[in-house]
């Protein structure tokens, strides 16, 4: 399907359909059916994630799949392939065939130079030989098996085989013209006309289509790498998507291009100028409820309350029901009395994860912190995996600590307040250890401070210099950080 090659479609979202992928293109390439993936997940795999015996051969051979984001300009390292390489010589089945490291990263001259370096090495010594295959090299090999299209991107393959379609039937109408020139009188020639242009508009939606297709896949792409706490990553992609899509995208197209950036930099404590991509964003999505109220949030975020009010209005207005809308009211009336906002939120939407969140805020905004602390633990009984309700929550709890326990000395802790330290520490962890190996480690190196600082009054001084390292090591030139770290030392 030579189409596919000139489509930048990014590689599978999960780890998990990347490794199908891999299973059933090497059972084509190696023409056997057999073919399979090693194991499951969270066993030790010995560098081989797919193994078979080509041609239903005697001989063995194996592919490790190695996921990188290959739009981030990311790809394997040297010792990466070395190392699979010399796990792979301990798999079960011993590798003589060929051994293959299948990444979704970027081509890479010295990557491939080392895999002939080691295929060199291992012919001298009677071993496998090594291939890396980028992820341009699986896109343009997948183009050649319709079926592989058609299972893991099934837009694409619809669109494409109806502009292959296309293709035919203009031919059959030239061919029909052609033979029967002399003989069509002028109607049957209006009529052969007026096909010939439905072919052409049918041709434009089928393109349109699948241009919207792709474009849809590539900005899923990009939530997910939100999602997945790897902003940096999401933003660079998006600005390049941006670049090449921009003039051809339809409306939608450039609302969700546009939020996406703005998300991406607000993850990144970006604040304003996420803050700005989301009023833009508006523009081409006007009467979207969700559209609205990120718009609102923008709004908030600068600090244009006004605007965000007739925003959130407009919303309320037609969807009466949206707890959304109900959270961005809060959050746009937040030097109001914390009373009269509470009473501005029927009921029934205030045990909204997102509506509990703002009302939390709000309290603490006014001192409230016993009420902060009821709204936040009624958010986290309905949404257990929103880090960010965890850790204001955290914060809320760290001003609840009795006078006196940010000082330098630690005296005797009550049954009480070691419950609140518990609770404290406990929350800095979960959430701590959703972000540690992602791009917000950067942004949010303070949860770990404050799990190091807390560590401190239970007395647990090495784990807390750890903490407080990494925090350092992250963040180096802050001076809170070197003060408490200083502390723990002495």
């Amino acid at each position: 399907m030579s189409s596919l090659l000139n489509k930048q479609i990014p590689p599978p979202a999960s780890w998990e359909e990347f490794e199908d992928m891999c299973r059933d293109l090497w059972r084509w390439l190696w023409n056997d059916p057999n073919a399979q993936k090693n194991g499951r997940k969270g066993q030790a795999q010995a560098g081989v994630d797919v193994y078979g015996q080509p041609n239903e051969g005697s001989e063995w051979a194996g592919v490790q799949c190695k996921g990188k984001d290959n739009y981030a300009e990311k790809t394997i390292t040297e010792q990466e392939l070395r190392d699979e390489v010399d796990k792979a010589k301990k798999f079960t089945h011993p590798i003589t065939k060929e051994y293959v490291l299948a990444t979704t990263g970027l081509r890479d001259a010295k990557i491939q130079q080392v895999a002939r370096e080691i295929t060199q090495q291992h012919k001298e010594e009677g071993l496998f030989p090594v291939h890396v295959w980028f992820w341009e090299d699986i896109r343009h090999k997948l183009a050649e098996y319709d079926g592989l299209v058609k299972k893991y991107y099934r837009d694409l393959h619809a669109t494409t085989v109806g502009s292959a379609q296309m293709d035919r039937m203009e031919q059959m109408l030239e061919e029909l013209k052609a033979s029967g020139a002399s003989e069509t009188s002028n109607a049957e020639m209006e009529v052969l006309q007026r096909v010939e242009q439905d072919i052409g508009l049918l041709r434009e939606s089928i393109v349109a289509e699948a241009l919207t297709s792709e474009y849809e896949e590539e900005l899923n792409y990009a939530r997910d790498l939100i999602n997945e706490y790897k902003p940096h990553e999401a933003l660079e992609f998006l600005n390049r998507l941006k670049d090449r899509i921009w003039s051809k995208a339809d409306s939608n197209t450039r609302y969700r291009l546009i939020t996406n950036i703005g998300a991406s930099n607000i993850a990144l404590d970006n604040i304003q100028k996420g803050a700005k991509c989301f009023i833009k964003a508006l523009q081409h999505n006007s009467d979207d409820e969700k559209a609205l109220l990120n718009a609102a949030l923008g709004h908030i975020i600068l600090e244009q309350r006004e605007e965000a009010k007739q925003l959130v209005r407009t919303v309320l207005k037609r969807n009466p029901a949206s707890s959304r809308a109900y959270s961005m009211l809060v959050q746009s009336k937040i030097d109001q009395p914390y009373e009269t906002v509470l009473d501005c939120v029927p009921k029934a939407h205030r045990d909204s994860p997102e509506v509990a969140f703002e009302l939390g805020k709000m309290a603490a905004h006014h001192g409230k912190l016993k009420e902060a602390k009821k709204w936040f633990e009624r958010g986290i009984e309905e949404s257990a995996d929103d880090i960010e309700i965890k850790v204001v929550l955290g914060f809320v709890l760290v001003e609840m600590l009795p006078d006196g326990m940010e000082g330098f000395v630690v005296g005797q802790i009550d049954e009480d307040t070691q419950s609140i330290i518990d609770r404290i520490i406990e929350l800095f962890t979960e959430a701590w250890e959703k972000v540690k190996d992602t791009d917000l480690k950067f942004v949010k190196h303070a949860w770990i401070a404050q799990r190091g600082l807390i560590l401190r009054l239970k007395k647990e001084y090495e784990q807390a210099a750890k903490d407080l390292d990494i925090a350092l090591e992250l963040c180096p030139d802050n001076p809170l950080y070197k003060k408490f770290r200083a502390v723990v030392a002495l």
